[in-house]
């Protein structure tokens, strides 16, 4: 979605990095993939926090560019979450990482945007990346752009970006690299 320059400029995206975790009794999370992906999903949460707003020419969150380096790395590179990968991925996008290290060793607040992911986390989510469009569950998220294009129309948005017209024209192929849980577009 975001490699198309027209998209992100009429989008309100939220991205919550929460997965399929689960609040226990006692307050604690935890994480469908063990302790690893809980800290990943704090690394993100970090990042997200630390990095409001979006870029007022592109429209891309200002967060973007960080949490799909740590998800390429987590993936394809196998590392783990560490300060260093948090490092590396903000020196990548040019921005200072100290924040979200920060942010991460506050433990309270750590446990106030796992609170947050987990309140904006939809109970009846099935599975990650859990997308939705105009608050409705996107089924085939191959069709990510093309239901944007559908909804900004149908709400009377103008101009309608030249990348919806494309769309009309050609296959739609997956734009998103990371793992969007709850994303409200």
């Amino acid at each position: 979605m975001f490699e198309l320059p027209d998209i992100p400029l009429i989008v309100n995206f939220t991205l919550v990095p929460f997965g399929n975790a689960k609040k226990q009794s006692d307050g604690t999370f935890q994480c469908q993939h063990g302790e690893k992906e809980c800290e990943a999903n704090s690394y993100e949460q970090c990042a997200i926090h630390t990095n409001p707003g979006v870029n007022a020419t592109t429209g891309v969150p200002n967060y973007w560019n960080i949490l799909e380096c740590m998800e390429t790395q987590l993936k394809r590179a196998k590392v783990l979450p560490t300060p260093s990968l948090v490092t590396f991925c903000a020196n990548q996008d040019r921005k200072d990482p100290q924040p979200i290290l920060d942010c991460y060793d506050d433990e309270d607040l750590r446990k106030e945007l796992n609170e947050k992911a987990y309140d904006a986390t939809p109970s009846y989510h099935k599975y990650t990346p859990w997308v939705e469009v105009d608050h409705k569950e996107l089924e085939n998220q191959d069709e990510l752009v093309k239901q944007i294009c559908t909804v900004f129309v149908q709400k009377g948005g103008s101009p309608v970006p030249a990348s919806c017209n494309q769309h009309k024209r050609k296959a739609l192929r997956r734009y998103s690299t990371c793992d969007v849980d709850g994303v409200t577009l």
